[in-house]
C-alpha cells in the first residue's frame, strides 16, 4: 500500500468512517486490522523495491504477522518507542477480543489494557475543525492566517469521555493511524529514528510535507508543459492534446493546494487552541 497525496487522505477518511458505530469487539478488530495494513505500507515504503511482497508480507512470510511488523518497524527506527508500545497494546487487546465472541472493552482485563493507552489522549484533536469568522459574521477558511480581523475558533484538545475505554481505544487507533501515515510520508528522508510527536497538529503537518512535495513537482511539470504548448503554437501545430493534459494537471494541482490549505488551517486552529489552554 502506498500513501500519495489525495489517496492518502481518502484512505484515512474511509478508515475513520469504518470505525464509527462498531461494537466493542468490532472496533478492536477493525482498528487493529487497519493499523496492520498501514504498518505494512510503512515497511514496504522503506524496503527495497525488489523485495517480493507476497513472500515478505504473506501469511507465512517473516513480516506476515502484526507483531513481527511492529518489531521490524521499531528495529528499523521507523517508529518511536512510545508508538511501538501503543501498537503492541492494540495487538494485545485485539488478541484478547478476537477470542471472546461477546467481548466488551469494559471487561476488566480489556479495560485495564485500554486505559494504559496514552497517545489517544496526548495527541487528541477533534476531527471537525470549525470555520473562522470574518468581519461581518461570514465564516470560512482564511487565506491569511495573520489577518487580525479574522477570529479563529478554539477547539477542546481534551479527549471526550476519557474514562471510557472504548473512547480511549478509538482515539488511540485514530492517532496511531495518522502517525503511521506521517511516518510513511517521511520514509524517503529518514536519517535516524524519529522523535515522538509532541503536539496533536504534528502528524498531519508531517504528512502534508509529502503533499507539498507532490504539488511542487506537479507545478514544475505544468510549467514545462505550458512552455511546450506555447512552442507548438508558435510552430503552428495542434495543441489540443497538450491542452487536455494541462487542464488535468491544473485540476490536480488545485486539489492538492486545497488539501494543503485545509490541513494548514486545521493545524493552525489546533496550535492556537493548545497554546491558549
Amino acid at each position: 500500500m502506498s500513501f500519495d497525496g489525495v489517496e492518502m487522505q481518502i484512505f484515512v477518511d474511509e478508515f475513520e468512517k469504518e470505525l464509527e458505530g462498531q461494537s466493542d469487539r468490532g472496533l478492536v478488530i477493525v482498528g487493529a486490522a487497519g493499523l496492520d495494513v498501514v504498518l505494512e505500507g510503512l515497511l514496504s515504503a522503506y524496503l527495497n523495491e525488489e523485495v517480493r511482497r507476497e513472500e515478505m508480507f504473506g501469511p507465512n512470510g517473516p513480516l506476515g504477522e502484526f507483531s513481527s511488523r511492529i518489531e521490524m518497524a521499531a528495529s528499523l527506527g521507523l517508529i518511536s518507542k512510545s508508538e511501538r508500545r501503543e501498537l503492541e497494546l492494540v495487538r494485545r487487546i485485539r488478541n484478547k477480543a478476537a477470542h471472546e465472541v461477546n467481548a466488551t472493552l469494559s471487561t476488566d482485563s480489556l479495560r485495564d489494557l485500554c486505559m494504559t493507552l496514552e497517545l489517544g489522549r496526548r495527541l487528541y484533536a477533534p476531527k471537525v475543525i470549525p470555520a473562522a469568522e470574518f468581519p461581518g459574521g461570514t465564516r470560512g477558511i482564511p487565506a491569511d492566517f495573520d489577518d487580525p480581523r479574522v477570529v479563529f475558533p478554539t477547539v477542546d484538545l481534551a479527549l471526550p469521555d476519557a474514562t471510557n475505554p472504548k473512547s480511549v481505544f478509538a482515539a488511540s487507533v485514530r492517532v496511531l493511524l495518522r502517525i503511521l501515515v506521517a511516518r510513511t510520508a517521511a520514509v524517503p528522508a529518514k536519517t535516524c529514528p524519529p522523535p515522538d510527536f509532541v503536539h496533536p497538529e504534528e502528524p498531519l503537518e508531517k504528512s502534508m510535507t509529502k503533499v507539498s512535495s507532490q504539488l511542487e513537482e506537479a507545478e514544475t511539470v505544468l510549467e514545462e508543459m505550458k512552455r511546450l504548448r506555447n512552442q507548438l503554437k508558435q510552430n503552428g501545430r495542434s495543441v489540443a492534446e497538450q491542452e487536455a493534459e494541462i487542464a488535468d494537471l491544473e485540476a490536480s494541482s488545485q486539489q492538492l493546494k486545497t488539501m494543503l490549505h485545509v490541513a494548514d488551517y486545521s493545524n493552525e486552529v489546533i496550535r492556537r487552541s493548545r497554546l491558549s489552554s
